[in-house]
């Protein structure tokens, strides 16, 4: 009679896709998922209600990054979620980077808490496969430090893409010789050259520009024949305002720019500084004058 052959048991392989990830991991890797799925639909709502200055350069890029290519990204984390995590975060950055380089100024709030969400998504992704590997989870790790060190990257990473950081730098070196050179500069190019400012026309015209202290000033006169409403002067000031906000004058040298528009014996007076510059996905400040 043949012996019974041994019955051995064994456990079945468990493949990555099987194995339960962490609460907190969880957690992080829904914050990025939930960052990339708002920053997508807000971007394409703001693109669908035809927001005022939606079709300025600066913030048409923008919406290419938070809609279109983070659409895409977050579909590609289903096969490489590592690195669609990692891009997800990078291309946010930049974008909002590429903003204050424009002259747009991001709400700082709002990038800090969209950075902190994205850096928790590029985590839990990393930190998933570490945890496949039997490695130390470093950054992923739940315990407070671990938690308070990724709240300190998001900050330092939304300060430095924001430019608050950049411009505090640049606030400590600021040398007055640099204004002083600048304002040459600006005489040159804007009184002796008396540009338009892509306004004038048949109805509008350009009659003086001037710069009184760290003010530039257009001056128009609108023909007589030609009656608008302050509504309407309040929309063309920002369109003609908009232009500066790329100027190193507003951005850096905090020069207000005024526009005045004579309609007979009245005048309507716009104020603008780069408080008033476009902002992607949030409020549009009203004009100061």
């Amino acid at each position: 009679m043949r012996p019974r052959e041994p019955i051995y048991s064994a456990e079945p392989e468990i493949s990555p896709a099987q194995t339960d990830l962490p609460e907190h991991l969880r957690f992080y890797q829904l914050c990025g998922i939930i960052a990339a799925v708002i920053s997508a639909l807000v971007s394409v709502l703001l693109y669908l209600l035809d927001v005022e200055d939606f079709d300025s350069p600066p913030l048409l890029v923008a919406f290419i990054i938070a809609g279109p290519v983070t659409l895409l990204l977050l579909l590609g984390m289903v096969k490489f979620p590592r690195v669609c995590a990692w891009l997800l975060l990078g291309s946010f950055s930049g974008g909002i980077l590429y903003l204050y380089s424009q002259g747009v100024l991001f709400n700082l709030v709002i990038t800090v808490l969209f950075t902190c969400f994205y850096l928790f998504g590029a985590v839990a992704a990393s930190g998933s496969r570490r945890l496949l590997s039997g490695k130390p989870l470093w950054l992923a790790g739940k315990r407070y430090r671990e938690v308070l060190t990724l709240l300190l990257l998001a900050v330092l990473l939304s300060l430095c893409s924001s430019g608050y950081l950049l411009r505090w730098a640049q606030a400590k070196k600021d040398n007055p010789l640099q204004w002083v050179e600048y304002r040459r500069t600006m005489v040159e190019r804007y009184i002796d050259n008396r540009p338009d400012a892509g306004l004038s026309s048949k109805e509008i015209e350009l009659k003086k520009v001037r710069l009184e202290n760290k003010t530039l000033v257009f001056v128009y006169r609108i023909a007589g024949d030609v009656m608008m409403d302050e509504s309407h002067l309040s929309v063309l000031a920002r369109k003609a305002f908009s232009p500066h906000c790329a100027e190193r004058g507003v951005k850096e040298f905090n020069m207000k720019v005024m526009l005045v528009y004579h309609q007979g014996q009245a005048e309507s007076v716009f104020v603008f500084d780069k408080g008033d510059c476009p902002v992607f996905a949030t409020q549009m400040l009203p004009p100061t004058g």
